[in-house]
């Protein structure tokens, strides 16, 4: 069940997130883990066509930023994947 975080831990990854890894050619085991800047990085580089609707794109800023933010709350992640903002419903257009 979620809770209201400690106001000391705010600023602290959601535990949950601390599983994922990426591979890493320098790593030792060749994955290394993902960080929030690798989080940031894989979220700016998605972007909307020039013609998109303005209340799509700000919907879209939105978004990004809900995904951006649940490394602090990864249930902010749970809730994105069912949005309608994405067509299938799969989060498709955000990066898992």
């Amino acid at each position: 069940m979620e809770t209201l975080k400690a106001f000391t831990d705010i600023t602290q990854p959601d535990a949950r997130n601390l599983h994922f890894v990426k591979f890493d050619a320098s790593a030792p085991d060749g994955l290394s883990p993902i960080t929030l800047e690798d989080i940031h990085r894989a979220v700016a580089d998605l972007e909307l066509g020039t013609n998109v609707p303005e209340g799509i794109a700000a919907a879209f800023a939105i978004a990004r930023d809900i995904w951006l933010y649940g490394w602090f709350a990864v249930l902010f992640r749970r809730r994105i994947r069912g949005s309608p903002l994405c067509r299938d419903g799969s989060a498709s257009a955000v990066p898992r």
